[in-house]
């Protein structure tokens, strides 16, 4: 959403809900809430929001990432990435602005500053093109007991 040509981060757009599992890569224009599992990538002009609950095994790049849940991924925040004290992100990250809040844990690199976001979402929009054209389509599934569908997995680091 943009108000006076700026994103309002207050205004969630999509959500991905605690019961919910998505199966695949998808893009939003708008903020995105995420309190279920994402097994795939998401891509956001706005803010992603990452709840305590929720795991997402796969990459995010958006213009602001708010993390309290478990990222099994890179990151590429453009203007700030949040980690908050439930945060656990196990893969590389990328942002003009960190913030880490005591209690989170992060295992991966960071480059801070526009050269490195750019540098890693041109690394992980070409893994990700790569492995949309080896795939051929995703699924979406609401019923977190029928695992057997599966996303690309996401490389953390080349």
């Amino acid at each position: 959403m943009k108000n006076n040509g700026k994103s309002d981060a207050s205004v969630i757009s999509s959500i991905i809900g605690a019961d919910a599992r998505l199966l695949g890569s998808f893009n939003v224009e708008g903020s995105l809430r995420i309190d279920g599992t994402v097994e795939g990538h998401v891509s956001s002009a706005a803010t992603v929001t990452v709840g305590v609950n929720a795991t997402i095994n796969g990459n995010i790049i958006a213009e602001e990432v708010i993390m309290g849940g478990i990222i099994n991924g890179c990151v590429v925040a453009r203007s700030r990435l949040v980690l908050e004290s439930s945060a656990r992100l196990e893969g590389d990250l990328a942002a003009t602005r960190l913030i880490i809040s005591e209690g989170a844990t992060f295992n991966g690199h960071c480059g801070m500053g526009e050269s490195f976001v750019s540098k890693l979402t041109e690394r992980l929009e070409s893994e990700r093109s790569e492995k949309v054209t080896a795939q051929g389509q995703y699924l979406f599934s609401t019923n977190s007991e029928s695992g057997q569908d599966s996303a690309p997995e996401s490389s953390l680091s080349k």
